[in-house]
């Protein structure tokens, strides 16, 4: 190796301390929120059910039912946009008569699904549904309507507690906490199980319905769970 390339050499090893001294420094952590909201908005399904002789006349018998809880959910309040029709199903079953002879009948079903706003007006909303011929109900399902201001305010808040815990560990190393240099975030959104799809009330086994008031509810919360983690420059 030639004198310059000595020299080269030496110069090198002699600038690594300064490098790595001159390294920035970072403190890298997460913070962690949890926030919840109460339910504002209620979904809930009717299904209507005929059984007649032929596959015209079932559908027509359906379709009447249908209609009228529709018209029912209008005059309950429930938005035109807030309503949507499900399948319409028809099957062909072979049933005995009382007198034991078998016979060909056609049963109908149709089903529609309701949002219901506010969700505090569900159980009405249910029981006059079952009233206008709903022969199921299902639900309801409880949920906040704007998911994302609640996710927002979880991850400011999130952010806050990630940057209390970098100051923290940065006074305590006696350093001076810095701007943020990354940030990542995830979010979580869940319910306290205030949510019940599985739930079916069959009006034909519930003729007390008609006298009775209007089926108790609650609509509970909706929770938002936040991690953000951030690497902040420390000098």
């Amino acid at each position: 190796m030639g004198r310059l390339g000595c020299i080269a050499a030496v110069l090198a090893v002699a600038l690594l301390p300064a490098t790595a001294a001159a390294q920035q420094r970072t403190i890298s952590v997460a913070g962690n929120a949890s926030l919840s909201a109460a339910n504002d908005t209620a979904r809930v399904s009717f299904a209507v059910e005929s059984v007649r002789r032929s596959r015209s006349a079932a559908l027509g018998a359906a379709s009447r039912r249908l209609t009228a809880v529709i018209a029912t959910l209008r005059r309950n309040d429930v938005a035109p946009a807030d309503t949507r029709t499900g399948s319409i199903a028809i099957r062909r079953e072979r049933v005995r008569t009382r007198g034991g002879r078998r016979v060909t009948r056609y049963r109908a079903s149709q089903g529609v699904r309701a949002v219901v706003r506010p969700a505090r007006r569900v159980g009405e909303v249910v029981d006059a549904g079952v009233r206008a011929g709903a022969t199921v109900s299902s639900g309801p399902a409880f949920f906040v309507a704007d998911t994302r201001a609640l996710q927002r305010r979880a991850l400011t808040t999130a952010f806050d507690d990630a940057r209390a815990k970098a100051a923290a560990l940065a006074a305590r190393a006696g350093l001076t906490l810095g701007r943020p240099l990354s940030v990542r975030e995830s979010t979580f959104v869940g319910d306290d199980r205030s949510e019940d799809d599985s739930t079916e009330q069959n009006a034909g086994q519930q003729p007390q319905r008609q006298e009775a008031a209007p089926s108790p509810t609650r609509p509970g919360n909706t929770s938002v769970e936040a991690t953000v983690f951030v690497v902040f420059e420390a000098n």
